[in-house]
């Protein structure tokens, strides 16, 4: 695990910061601006658009993992055949 964290160690830090900024921006700064920036399109949008952004970032995480996981059944097959 400790590996993992390592080789992935970017990816993480940068898909916390996205979540971080994205939770920000919608609880204290769209609140201030909501009028103004919403107000043609309504907020149905901005619900729509971050439903489908976080639908992908979960679906490549769960293939990232899967990525991941095959690589190390295939290591640990390769070991068990030596043996």
């Amino acid at each position: 695990m400790k590996d993992f964290i390592k080789e992935y160690f970017i990816w993480i830090v940068l898909f916390t910061i996205i979540i971080i900024s994205g939770t920000y921006l919608w609880f204290v700064i769209f609140p201030l601006f909501w009028p103004k920036l919403l107000a043609p399109t309504g907020g149905h949008d901005w619900l729509t658009f971050w439903g489908s952004f976080l639908t992908f970032g979960g679906t490549v995480l769960l293939g990232a993992a899967s990525v991941w996981q095959n690589k190390q059944y295939k290591k640990q097959d390769e070991d068990y055949r030596v043996l």
